[in-house]
């Protein structure tokens, strides 16, 4: 999953939950304010009765005409029944009851009225609980309970007189209910709308945070790829523009690395073709000076044969094949991975380097395993390692000896070019100096080769391996893999 979806989808969680949570709270908070405003209207309703409550030889009886009843009704349609109990006998029968089914003929509806006039069709048993609660805290007490199915709100109200008692009131919660499930549609409503603003803002945001991420993600393959040196738009000022502007110049630094490297490797391409040259020379010398002496001899009218001739035309391509391979190694050319031969590349390398073996008193033996596959590798710089690696050989046996050259394949698609010689050899801490610049044994040496070497053998992904004893001599592994994988 892309990470521009990832921060959407999370942005748009995070609003959503939080919408959740604020929609509840809202509802749960509209019920109680409901239930509040309820409680209170149903207490002015019952002090409003308990101002026309009479008592009169041991009854209590409304001193209010019929109309009064009817219009308390009227203008609270939600009320479905009053009920008056006093102390000693709420237990056992309301003192008063009025409900919407009254029979509004009679004036002065009294306690011995209760049988014709009310029903209780809304109180339970544990009303009684709830109505010694009140007369005992002298607070209103609201309850929601179910009666047949129906919801209904119950309200105790005390009332406080020289006989305190209890008037409850029974509301329809319907209507407060309607009013809940509008208010929670009308919160759904806004939860709905905020969700879609919430996606698209996020989503407008994650790729606002991304697309930067993306275009350094983008120049950061560049400069794994090997181009050094590409930018970044920098167009923020935030941390994502500072993550971009370093970038920036690290590809730069890496540029100037990579220079410095090149050059590095040209100047020590150009010491080991200096190496060379003397001896290049002094094998060319010996072919142009019999040439000369057979042109001579033409030109003093001397008829050559087919045999002259053939050493003529021989000598020739000894000498352009060792400047070939001699223009090859100094001539500066691009990097560029292609399938090459290993056995003929390194035949090559012998052109040149057996003139300085043979110099030194050295010979070189190479053997290579049948149908080693074509490798993928720069040509040129391999060639410039394997010079450098058996030039170091021969310098190592300062009075001649033999240099082996073993070429196989190894289990995991790699090729394995052993070079050992039976030279000095090294100690274990000047093996673990190798590829230290300026580390030589040499003289004149400055380390440069054998790390430019190293170098470069991991450019193409391989690896060098040293074993060497003193006084006996020295094993190079060149470890390579057949190919070259260029992408991240």
């Amino acid at each position: 999953m892309q990470l521009k979806i990832k921060l959407s989808l999370i942005f748009s969680a995070i609003v959503v939950s939080i919408l959740l949570l604020s929609t509840t709270f809202n509802y749960f908070s509209s019920k109680e304010v409901l239930h509040e405003d309820r409680e209170q209207d149903m207490e002015s309703v019952a002090q409003r009765i308990a101002q026309f409550l009479q008592y009169d030889d041991q009854t209590f009886y409304i001193d209010a005409p019929a109309h009064f009843v009817e219009k308390m009704f009227s203008n609270n349609e939600n009320i479905l029944e009053i009920s008056g109990f006093e102390p000693q006998s709420h237990q056992e029968n309301p003192i008063l009851i009025i409900d919407t089914e009254l029979d509004h003929h009679c004036d002065h509806p009294t306690i011995n009225d209760f049988n014709q006039y009310a029903r209780l069709d809304y109180h339970e048993e544990l009303d009684i609980e709830y109505i010694e609660q009140v007369l005992e805290s002298n607070q209103t007490i609201s309850v929601i309970s179910t009666h047949q199915k129906e919801k209904v709100m119950k309200v105790f109200v005390p009332i406080t007189s020289e006989s305190p008692y209890v008037i409850s009131i029974v509301l329809d919660y319907t209507s407060i209910q309607n009013v809940l499930d509008q208010q929670l549609l009308y919160n759904f409503t806004i939860l709905f709308l905020a969700i879609c603003v919430a996606v698209i803002v996020s989503f407008f945001f994650a790729r606002y945070i991304v697309e930067p991420l993306q275009q350094i993600l983008l120049k950061l393959n560049d400069i794994h790829n090997g181009k050094y040196g590409v930018q970044v738009d920098v167009i923020r000022k935030d941390e994502l523009g500072l993550l971009g502007e370093r970038v920036n110049a690290l590809s730069l630094n890496l540029k100037k690395y990579k220079q410095s490297e090149e050059m590095l490797i040209k100047s020590e391409k150009l010491a080991v073709v200096g190496q060379l040259s003397a001896g290049v020379v002094h094998e060319i010398r010996n072919p142009l000076t019999s040439l000369i002496g057979f042109l001579n001899l033409i030109r003093h009218g001397k008829e050559m044969n087919k045999e002259v001739l053939d050493v003529m035309t021989s000598e020739l391509h000894r000498i352009e094949l060792i400047l070939s391979e001699l223009l090859i190694l100094a001539k500066p050319q691009e990097i560029s991975y292609k399938k090459i031969n290993i056995h003929k590349l390194l035949k090559d390398v012998l052109t040149l380097i057996d003139i300085q073996a043979t110099q030194n008193n050295v010979k070189i033996h190479m053997q290579v395993e049948e149908k080693i596959p074509h490798i993928d590798c720069d040509e040129n710089q391999l060639k410039q390692v394997f010079i450098n690696l058996l030039k170091n050989a021969i310098e190592a046996m300062s009075f001649g000896g033999n240099i082996n050259i073993v070429v196989k394949m190894m289990e995991d698609e790699k090729v394995i070019i052993s070079i050992q010689d039976d030279g000095c050899g090294m100690d274990e801490e000047e093996v673990c100096k190798l590829g230290e610049p300026f580390f030589s044994r040499k003289e004149k040496g400055t380390g440069l080769g054998f790390m430019l070497s190293e170098k470069m053998i991991h450019n193409h992904k391989g690896s060098i391996q040293i074993k060497s004893v003193k006084n006996e001599g020295t094993q190079v592994n060149v470890i390579l893999p057949l190919t070259q994988d260029q992408h991240i």
